[in-house]
């Protein structure tokens, strides 16, 4: 498999991430573009091309394996629109700024599972419509990452869980506090446990951080930041919900390891791996007083990129990835 050069070294602290060793399961998630190319080919050619480079690459090796799909992939492919909400973000006199986060989530899950087309009924009635239209072939994948899904009676409930995290994690909060709320979202980056909860917003923000900075305290390594800085400019809501898939290739999906298949370019999962990891692992290195046997521990990840056809044109084994921190 051809392998891209490592951008620019930067100055990294001693790493206290773990690293797991291989779980005796194996997810596969496809992201939303070739998820599309696959269940849309004519005959299923792009299934049938994709188990063979899968089987051919060795992607998917486990004592068990299977496929699925995160709550945003499941609306983004049955096309349900969600719409935007309004929640209330100034802090009650004597309220914490975790309760003030707490309290926006709260409110933006209950309104997101009262939306009509979130109830379960409605998602496996879209389901159904979405499947009647697919060619025969693409049948038996839609079911194991859509028609399943939706049959399950929880399924609002996780939809909207995760879009009330997102939502809360987004949020743009009084300046007054902001700050606060910033530096206990970044102590979740160390949270173990809830691994279906992307933390990709948070880097995203830290990131940010670092790069207005970055280019000042490591000039040696200016194009190497630039780079990845490339990679972490996220133009549409559907980047952000990719991009979740680059948490789970890292951390995982509860006690299983993924292998995400997506058509990003080389170059930009390189680097989103580097910087996801270089993030959590500077924060970890700010956070000295927390056992490293209590950090979350770096998974054995894969994340292939896919031509539109099918084909495998390059593998990023996540923990061989050098972090930019």
């Amino acid at each position: 498999m051809a392998m891209l050069i490592p951008p620019a070294d930067l100055p990294i602290p001693r790493l206290r991430l773990p690293i797991a060793p291989p779980a005796s399961r194996r997810l596969m998630i496809l992201d939303t573009n070739i998820m599309q190319y696959a269940i849309t080919s004519q005959g299923g050619t792009v299934i049938h091309r994709l188990n063979t480079e899968i089987e051919r690459t060795r992607i998917a090796e486990a004592a068990e394996t299977g496929f699925c799909m995160t709550p945003f992939q499941i609306l983004e492919v049955l096309g349900t629109v969600v719409p935007d909400i309004g929640v209330p973000t100034q802090p009650s006199k004597g309220q914490s700024r975790r309760q003030l986060l707490d309290q926006v989530i709260n409110e933006a899950r209950a309104k997101y599972a009262a939306l009509p087309q979130l109830a379960q009924s409605s998602l496996a009635t879209r389901a159904a419509e979405r499947r009647s239209y697919l060619p025969e072939e693409a049948h038996a994948l839609f079911d194991l990452c859509i028609t399943g899904p939706c049959s399950q009676t929880d399924l609002t409930l996780q939809i909207a869980s995760s879009l009330a995290w997102d939502y809360g994690l987004k949020t743009v909060f009084p300046k007054s506090i902001a700050q606060e709320i910033d530096d206990w979202l970044a102590a979740l980056l160390l949270v173990t446990g809830q691994s279906q909860l992307s933390r990709f917003r948070i880097v995203k923000r830290l990131w940010d951080v670092f790069y207005a900075k970055g280019q000042k305290l490591v000039p040696q390594a200016v194009e190497g930041i630039e780079a990845a800085n490339k990679a972490m400019r996220l133009k549409s809501r559907r980047d952000f919900l990719d991009c979740d898939l680059y948490h789970m290739a890292c951390f995982g999906w509860f006690d299983a390891d993924v292998t995400v298949l997506t058509c990003d370019p080389p170059d930009g999962i390189m680097n989103r791996i580097a910087v996801y990891k270089g993030v959590v692992e500077s924060v970890a290195a700010n956070a000295p007083d927390i056992p490293e046997d209590c950090l979350p521990a770096v998974r054995v990840g894969i994340i292939a990129r896919c031509e539109p056809t099918g084909e495998i044109t390059h593998i990023f084994p996540v923990q061989g990835v050098p972090t930019i921190v």
